[in-house]
């Protein structure tokens, strides 16, 4: 449970500073028609820096694969357990 928490921590962090940077920079600049420098911060930009950022979700599938041993193989557990090891194995797709 521990390594879960720590790989959602680094998700969270990094997603946060993903969608800030996306709220207080990238959409002021559009609205005020402010282009000059702006690809380097747009998140359709495959060289940018969103799509770094991106690799934030890699630590939640690895999140969701080892919350998956939280839960037993009762019968009640067992549906929850396998959609949480489905999330974390999606991740290298």
């Amino acid at each position: 449970m521990e390594l879960s928490i720590a790989f959602g921590l680094i998700y969270a962090i990094i997603s946060t500073a993903n969608y800030l940077i996306q709220i207080i920079t990238v959409i002021p600049s559009l609205k005020n028609y402010q282009l000059d420098g702006l690809e380097i911060l747009v998140a359709g930009n495959s060289n940018s820096i969103f799509y770094a950022l991106m690799g934030s979700y890699l630590f939640l599938c690895i999140s969701s694969f080892f919350i998956a041993f939280v839960f037993h193989k009762e019968k009640e557990q067992k549906a929850i357990r396998l959609l949480f090891f489905g999330a974390g194995l999606a991740g290298p797709i």
